[in-house]
């Protein structure tokens, strides 16, 4: 793509203008505090290292 046509500066204004790089439930500090205060906690656990609920099994009409 040629750096200098009319698409490209137009698509990078689009894409410059539509991201935010925020967060949805309040400031960098806000969210940064909420963290912290949760992992003082003692059920705290860390999702990095924990593993999600899987979805309950499928049942099968055949089982029945």
């Amino acid at each position: 793509m040629d750096e200098d046509s009319m698409f490209q500066k137009k698509m990078v204004e689009y894409l410059e203008g539509i991201h935010m790089g925020e967060f949805l439930t309040g400031s960098h500090q806000d969210v940064q505090q909420k963290v912290n205060n949760s992992m003082i906690q003692d059920e705290y656990d860390n999702p990095t290292e924990t593993m999600p609920i899987p979805p309950p099994l499928k049942y099968s009409m055949d089982c029945w």
